[in-house]
């Protein structure tokens, strides 16, 4: 107890506990979190089918995060991404019943994928427009088109 009194007496002793890197924060953060789903769900979170769909979608989802960390760093915003995310899907899911190859399939789709990402870079840089406002009315756009 005395110790934290003479840390609470002097702010250089605090900065010690408190790292430079907001990465650290964040996976201290993110441990926290996991660790209280953990045991409000009754373990539920730490089943391995739970795990299995975790590690199944990660992949997408560090691709998506990876991207718009370099759009967040350029100073833009997309909110497109998801839209296009579940446009991609009901795509490579269309084409492929349809009876196509699934290489080409896949193919098809990441054309499709960088197509309408490319139609959001274009509606941004000709209309002048922020790329919040183009690629809100984009979202709602590839929404309905995924409808």
């Amino acid at each position: 107890m005395t110790e934290l009194v003479s840390l609470a007496g002097t702010s250089q002793s605090w900065r010690k506990l408190i790292p430079e890197s907001n990465t650290a924060i964040a996976a201290v953060l993110l441990a926290a979190v996991t660790v209280v789903f953990g045991f409000a769900t009754g373990g539920t979170l730490l089943k391995v089918q739970t795990l299995w769909v975790i590690q199944t979608f990660a992949p997408e989802i560090l691709l998506i995060t990876i991207a718009m960390g370099f759009m967040l760093t350029a100073g833009e915003m997309d909110l497109s991404v998801g839209s296009i995310y579940v446009v991609t899907g009901v795509f490579l899911g269309a084409i492929y019943k349809a009876g196509c190859p699934r290489w080409i399939a896949v193919l098809a789709t990441l054309v499709v994928g960088g197509l309408l990402g490319f139609v959001n870079g274009l509606l941004v840089v000709l209309t002048k427009v922020t790329s919040f406002i183009v690629t809100l009315s984009t979202m709602w756009a590839f929404r309905g088109w995924s409808l």
